[in-house]
């Protein structure tokens, strides 16, 4: 007999292979896992962190890349999404195999310019170096330390609301 992540994993497999639809497998998905239309598994929302704010700790404790994978119980090279919840904001983890990986922090309030800085210094874990903007408009400024040649590397992007505060950070991590 198949154990629950087993049947997630195969049901993703079926999905990604194209046998059969995503609103197919969602009916025959497990409460641990849930197939989307964009091939990404959501794994339920974390919530141990509710009662706490945002910081450097807390993100060390959520892994990336084919740790996610291991720590959700899926395949070595998976696609997944999952959100930690914190008492002043939200932190969506995702994951495209081997491709990318993102983590998006949307505070409950939007933050100054020096704020989302510090936060997104946190969310690239100190990889950044942040020191120059590659593109700035009214919606976002965007920081691009990406490899030109090689295609891999780190970006940031900070998005505005109308005020001018950030409202929004997704920090990407690409692969050449």
């Amino acid at each position: 007999m198949l154990s629950l992540s087993t049947f997630s994993v195969a049901v993703m497999a079926l999905v990604i292979g194209g046998f059969i639809p995503p609103a197919t497998a969602a009916s025959f998905a497990s409460p641990l896992l849930v197939v989307q239309g964009d091939h990404f598994v959501t794994v339920p929302t974390e919530t141990r962190f509710r009662d706490r704010p945002f910081n450097a700790t807390a993100l060390q404790s959520i892994p990336t890349w084919s740790d996610a994978c291991q720590t959700y119980n899926l395949p070595a090279y998976c696609s997944y999404r999952r959100q930690y919840l914190f008492n002043n904001a939200t932190v969506t983890n995702l994951g495209a195999s081997t491709e990318y990986a993102q983590l998006i922090l949307t505070p409950n309030v939007a933050l100054s310019r020096s704020e989302a800085l510090n936060s997104a210094r946190m969310l690239s874990r100190g990889r950044m170096r942040l020191n120059r903007i590659t593109e700035e408009t009214r919606e976002r400024i965007l920081y691009d330390e990406t490899d030109p040649e090689m295609g891999g590397g780190f970006i940031l992007e900070l998005f505005r609301n109308n005020q001018g505060r950030v409202r929004r950070i997704v920090f990407t991590v690409v692969t050449p």
